[in-house]
């Protein structure tokens, strides 16, 4: 609630003050850092759990809160580290989110071989692509100006959800990237025909008892 409404601190505070930590007021307290641009004190809260490993491991939930921190403050090098030890210290599986998660973070470094290779160890080890995934590829297609495996993406996404305005405006803004502007043209008139529209971001607070 006190991260929702940006106070940090006050997040922290409580945090604190629980005597038993369990894993899920750790991952907690990790996500609230990761998803208000503070990847640097989500990854010092992850060491703290794996200095004290006795008490409370990680679990997949906590993997996906960390990549997610490091995706959105662009610590790539952290993200690499917590993928490796996801699988290699814990044992735990990565699942399509996980992937989705670590293919945004190399995507957003500009690492785009290793987009590649993670794609195909991905498919070798049985996790099939999920519209998360291939929205994920695209993006780093897109950054990077991969236009071959960019168009695999894009065809991929408009056949797992058609009808996604999101989707339509993702693929739009690749094909614009890459100067394919009769393809902008055409998503643009496809969206017209289906009547689709993308839903612009919004939020509201309560003061007073009024919206």
């Amino acid at each position: 609630m006190y991260a929702k409404c940006g106070r940090i601190s006050h997040a922290l505070s409580v945090f604190d003050g629980i005597s038993e930590k369990d894993v899920i007021s750790w991952t907690c307290m990790i996500d609230v850092y990761g998803r208000n641009g503070q990847g640097g004190e989500a990854v010092e809260m992850f060491q703290e759990i794996k200095e004290d490993g006795s008490k409370v491991l990680p679990n997949s939930v906590t993997f996906l809160s960390v990549l997610l921190a490091c995706g959105h403050s662009g610590l790539m090098e952290e993200g690499k580290n917590c993928f490796k030890l996801l699988r290699e210290k814990y044992g735990l599986q990565p699942d399509s989110e996980h992937y989705v998660f670590y293919i945004d973070i190399l995507g957003r470094a500009g690492n785009i071989e290793e987009v590649r290779s993670t794609y195909h160890t991905m498919v070798e080890q049985g996790t099939g692509p999920t519209t998360g995934v291939w929205v994920a590829l695209l993006n780093a297609c897109s950054l990077n100006q991969d236009v071959e495996r960019g168009e695999l993406a894009a065809k991929h996404v408009l056949q797992l959800e058609p009808y996604k305005a999101s989707n339509i405006v993702l693929v739009s803004n690749f094909y614009a990237a890459t100067d394919r502007w009769d393809w902008v043209d055409e998503l643009r008139s496809i969206m017209r025909t289906k009547g689709l529209v993308k839903e612009v971001g919004n939020s509201w607070i309560n003061v007073l008892g009024f919206n």
